[in-house]
């Protein structure tokens, strides 16, 4: 994978995240994605067909999905951030992500439409038992 132009992401997108965003972006990046590959192998999120990757930030998880399955729908409800992961899957030659502003609560993705789905770190800001419904109504049968 191509090196990530964070130093350039955050010059460019910094003031829009303000002090907080951009170092969590520089954070979560600080390694590469070998941590979420490695992580995602252990779990056994390699070799699917189609991967939701549901509330997505930064795409630190979407980039080691696409790196490990086919193609990966990509949501979050940060306008801003969904920008920055376009970009930097664009950086990284990765054509597999679709990028879709969308919230957990209200997935617009077709019933059974994913073989997998990744939700980090996000759920308990919305309303769960919601959020985990449409997580299950988006997952094909085996999912």
């Amino acid at each position: 994978m191509n090196e990530m132009p964070l130093d350039r992401m955050l010059a460019e997108y910094g003031p829009l995240l303000g002090d907080n965003d951009a170092r969590f972006l520089a954070r979560i990046f600080d390694r590469g994605i070998e941590p979420y590959t490695k992580r995602l192998r252990a779990l056994g999120f390699t070799g699917a067909g189609r991967v939701l990757d549901a509330g997505c930030g930064f795409g630190q998880w979407s980039l080691a999905l696409a790196a490990l399955n086919r193609e990966v729908e990509a949501c979050d409800a940060s306008s801003i951030r969904l920008v920055v992961l376009r970009e930097l899957a664009s950086a990284a030659g990765l054509s597999a992500i679709g990028v879709r502003h969308a919230r957990l609560e209200c997935l617009p993705y077709a019933d059974a439409s994913f073989d997998l789905a990744f939700c980090y770190g996000v759920i308990f800001c919305t309303p769960w038992r919601t959020s985990l419904a449409e997580l299950a109504r988006v997952l094909a049968p085996g999912g």
